[in-house]
């Protein structure tokens, strides 16, 4: 999957995940920049992005996130 995919279907999991089916993302984009999300979505949205996306993240990786840039980077190095 290359970086464009991985944004639609990381945009899917949040609209879902969120509640908010109008939410769009970019990679700047943190969890300051959206609406309810807080400690225990954020562990909703690992969980579903996991699933998703057939992978597995470590705690390390977990807690370096700070954007969905940093999402779709981990995605791309694992699915490769």
């Amino acid at each position: 999957m290359n970086q464009d995919e991985i944004l639609v279907k990381i945009t899917e999991i949040m609209r879902e995940t969120f509640n908010t089916p109008s939410l769009t993302l970019t990679p700047e984009m943190t969890a300051k920049d959206i609406k309810g999300w807080d400690s225990m979505k954020n562990i909703w949205l690992i969980v579903a992005i996991e699933e998703a996306f057939g992978v597995k993240l470590s705690t390390a990786e977990v807690i370096s996130i700070e954007s969905v840039a940093d999402y779709i980077k981990l995605i791309e190095e694992k699915s490769a």
